[in-house]
């Protein structure tokens, strides 16, 4: 499985990694992004 890095500079890397590992890495992301979404909505 390939994962896609974006770096600070805007450089894009992509990395081969094993399954298990990038599901983690997938699945991380996905929270995290969904902990943005929810913080957005409710910031006053």
């Amino acid at each position: 499985m390939k994962i896609k890095y974006e770096f600070a500079d805007g450089t894009v890397s992509e990395v081969e990694v094993e399954e298990s590992i990038g599901a983690v890495i997938i699945e991380d992301r996905r929270l995290e992004d969904n902990l943005s979404r929810k913080e957005h909505h409710w910031k006053p």
